[in-house]
């Protein structure tokens, strides 16, 4: 008689068979296809070239309001800056959704990805009031706030870890992601204007004031996600 030998296990399906590999693939080609062309913009334009990783850079940091205000003084027009602002952090929250969706469901296996996805958590348990009496309002708030475990990526993994449906997630955490950034290009404005009208002979100084500004926030943003980084570290060490 032939020996029975066990089942074997289904082979896994391929990543662009996993609807969240698709989507994550997607972005990640996106955003190589728009690093690629700011790379071409810069024979033509350095400047505003500059401007535009500057600003994905801040974005990455978590800086989405002095990355507003950065394009807005280095000369890009209003419209442009919502729109690229937009665009960036619309591909970053699709990156850490769906790879923070990966994480949990597949278990790939990503040290930064399993920070996200504690502090997202730790975000959830500390507005859950907020988000108990408000619901979806409540996360476009936190999407709109300007605060630490806040903003469209922490908005996002919330909505996961609430088992809300994607397509509604991100309803909510775009338009909240909009609204802030088009009053973060309203207030620049308002802000930039005052200071070319009263201190049209000091440019030098308004810039540098300027300049120490946009710094003063990325520093904050960047220790701030330092210190997440680190307690989540130290907590998995102990």
């Amino acid at each position: 008689m032939p020996e029975d030998h066990p089942p074997l296990p289904p082979p896994k399906p391929s990543p662009f068979e996993v609807g969240e590999w698709r989507e994550i693939i997607l972005a990640l080609l996106c955003a190589t296809a728009t690093l690629f062309a700011i790379g071409a913009l810069f024979l033509r334009d350095p400047k505003d070239a500059a401007t535009l990783l500057s600003a994905i850079g801040l974005h990455v940091a978590g800086a989405r309001a002095p990355a507003v205000l950065y394009c807005l003084a280095r000369g890009l027009s209003p419209g442009w800056t919502l729109l690229f602002n937009f665009y960036i952090e619309v591909l970053i929250v699709f990156i850490a959704y769906y790879g923070f969706v990966l994480v949990v469901r597949e278990g790939l296996e990503s040290k930064i990805l399993h920070i996200a996805a504690k502090q997202a958590e730790a975000a959830a348990q500390r507005h859950r009031s907020l988000l108990k009496r408000f619901e979806l309002f409540g996360l476009f708030l936190l999407v709109l706030a300007p605060l630490p475990m806040t903003g469209p990526v922490s908005g996002a993994l919330i909505g996961y870890l609430l088992n809300v449906k994607p397509w509604v997630t991100f309803s909510v955490v775009f338009s909240g992601t909009f609204v802030a950034l088009a009053s973060y290009v309203a207030l620049g404005r308002v802000v930039l204007s005052r200071m070319i009208e009263n201190q049209k002979g000091y440019q030098d100084e308004a810039t540098l004031l300027l300049a120490f500004v946009i710094a003063g926030f990325t520093i904050y943003h960047v220790k701030t996600i330092g210190k997440w980084v680190e307690e989540t570290v130290s907590g998995d060490a102990a």
